[in-house]
């Protein structure tokens, strides 16, 4: 609608008069999302970023970083959620099943088998030793924990391979710190390097800057290596960079308690105070005042001390007796403690942090109450969002690892894969696998395996979908162990049924040849006679 000002902007200066009604037409805009309004009093003070959320990030990435880190050492809420997260996700390790493409490559179904027990074989054998750590600390299993909450506490995770030499493989890795990954020189960031990391023209990383301790440290001077993802084969990872990315912006990754940090920090001092509350209304005083202002009452507070009339100790304490001097009075305050509503509010609270981290809060304070269909569809959600983070998991950091160490069997003649160096197709259809963990809980195992067999009958899944889920077991290696385990009980049941037909035969000869020796004693007496 246009109004006076309008019409004699449109007179004098028909460019304002358009940029007036471009500017109306913009807030009439805003105005059909009220979410978008500024007009409103609820949204009116709400300030925004409007920033790429990269730099963002980058910003406040070291103070989120230091926090959550902090909150896991001293939290027990956030400690908790970290260690179910670790616990369901990642548990005693990710382990390998091989699935090559057999097809594509051309082999039956016996040598496929063959083959991919033998890589299977072989990885284990590196996986479970601690010369897979590069310092030699851990095996592969427990590095993937170590590597998984340092995803979760920084964001980021990274893993360097290193090589040592070896009478079977020199394959080795070594974890780095999410804060050695830096700028050069601490520098700003750049369009062409941020977050230590440096970018190629289309926005791949094409060298990491790590230094030699961390960046702030002040026991020897900081130097920066760079280092480059891929080897100069270009077969291999050199370096692994695991992390989730939220926005298409983002070079790094953000922790996993950034958007609960207030949360978590306020809901901890609160309950540090309800505790100091209920000390203190728990503890038991008596306050004697005497008539002369003399007394003849030693202060005690529960702990045999010395104390001296001039510095009387007016402190609560286990049981303790305080004399006053005339004049001196003393008020109770009473806390009333424990607080009735404490339960309740912290389990508000955790509802919300819970739905930030994916993470039930029944599952997060390990307690239920609720009824079985509840928790059932709570453990539900839970194992969805587990699922999601485990393949993530697998894919980003054991997949490359899992590569490396085959790659150099391969080379080594440990394996035999024709074509394998020449064509990435061929290879890859080597490389194929799939990562299978810990089985999550069940509330009832007898539901769910009555569910799996109905399942089975109507032909939805498979028995090795199955006994992947249930256990994470490999289906073909539970037919072969139970085919062993069965000739192995018939042929102790053979032997035994063996041994009871010699007892039974034993002791049928031996009637028989009394029953001889009696008849021939007879048989002498009679010729006596």
């Amino acid at each position: 609608m246009i109004n006076v000002i309008d019409r004699f902007y449109k007179a004098v200066s028909p460019e304002k008069a358009l940029k007036r009604q471009q500017a109306k037409m913009r807030l009439s805009a805003l105005e059909g999302f009220s979410g978008a309004s500024k007009g409103r009093k609820s949204l009116s003070r709400w300030r925004t970023l409007n920033s790429d959320p990269g730099d963002i990030l980058l910003d406040a990435q070291a103070i989120l970083v230091e926090r959550s880190e902090d909150l896991d050492r001293n939290n027990p809420l956030a400690c908790g959620a970290i260690s179910s997260l670790e616990e369901n996700i990642i548990g005693t390790g990710l382990r390998v099943q091989s699935m090559i493409d057999a097809q594509y490559l051309g082999l039956d179904d016996e040598k496929a088998a063959q083959w991919q027990a033998q890589a299977e074989r072989i990885f284990k054998l590196w996986a479970s030793k601690q010369t897979a750590d590069a310092k030699q600390e851990q095996n592969f299993y427990s590095m993937q924990a170590t590597a998984f909450v340092s995803s979760l506490l920084t964001g980021d995770c990274f893993a360097q391979r290193q090589f040592r030499k070896s009478d079977f493989l020199g394959t080795c890795w070594r974890l780095v710190d999410s804060t050695r990954v830096c700028n050069p020189g601490k520098q700003s960031d750049t369009r062409k390097i941020s977050g230590g990391i440096e970018r190629d023209a289309f926005g791949a990383p094409r060298i990491y800057h790590v230094t030699n301790i961390h960046p702030w440290s002040t026991k020897e001077p900081v130097k920066w290596m760079p280092v480059s993802p891929y080897s100069r084969d270009g077969y291999t990872r050199d370096f692994i960079h695991a992390f989730r990315k939220r926005a298409v912006s983002e070079p790094r990754g953000r922790p996993i308690l950034a958007p609960v940090i207030e949360a978590l920090k306020q809901l901890g001092r609160y309950t540090e105070a309800e505790l100091q509350a209920a000390v203190v209304s728990g503890l038991f005083t008596v306050f004697v005042k005497s008539q002369d202002g003399t007394t003849e009452i030693d202060h005690f507070d529960g702990i045999e001390e010395e104390s001296t009339p001039s510095d009387p100790d007016y402190g609560l304490g286990n049981g303790a007796v305080v004399g006053l001097a005339d004049g001196e009075e003393i008020s109770t305050a009473n806390p009333g403690r424990p607080n009735s509503g404490f339960d309740p509010f912290v389990l508000a609270i955790l509802r919300q942090i819970g739905v930030a981290l994916g993470l039930p809060y029944e599952l997060m304070i390990k307690h239920f109450t609720a009824s079985y269909s509840a928790s059932r569809a709570a453990l539900n959600e839970a194992q969805r969002s587990f699922r999601q983070r485990r393949v993530w998991f697998a894919n980003a950091f054991c997949q490359p690892i899992y590569e490396s160490v085959i790659i150099e069997a391969v080379s080594k003649g440990y394996l035999s894969a024709p074509g394998f160096f020449d064509d990435y197709q061929v290879r890859s259809a080597y490389l194929a696998t799939q990562w299978a963990g810990d089985a999550w809980g069940s509330l009832d195992p007898l539901k769910d395996v009555n569910a799996a067999e109905k399942r089975l009958s109507l032909g939805l899944t498979t028995r090795s979908q199955e006994t992947l889920e249930y256990n994470g077991g490999d289906y073909e290696k539970n037919v072969m162990q139970r085919a062993k385990e069965a000739n192995l009980e018939r042929e102790i049941n053979g032997n035994e049924s063996t041994q009871r037909n010699d007892v039974s035969s034993m002791g049928d000869n031996s009637d028989s040849f009394g029953e001889n020796d009696i008849d021939s004693d007879e048989d002498e007496r009679s010729r006596e006679l």
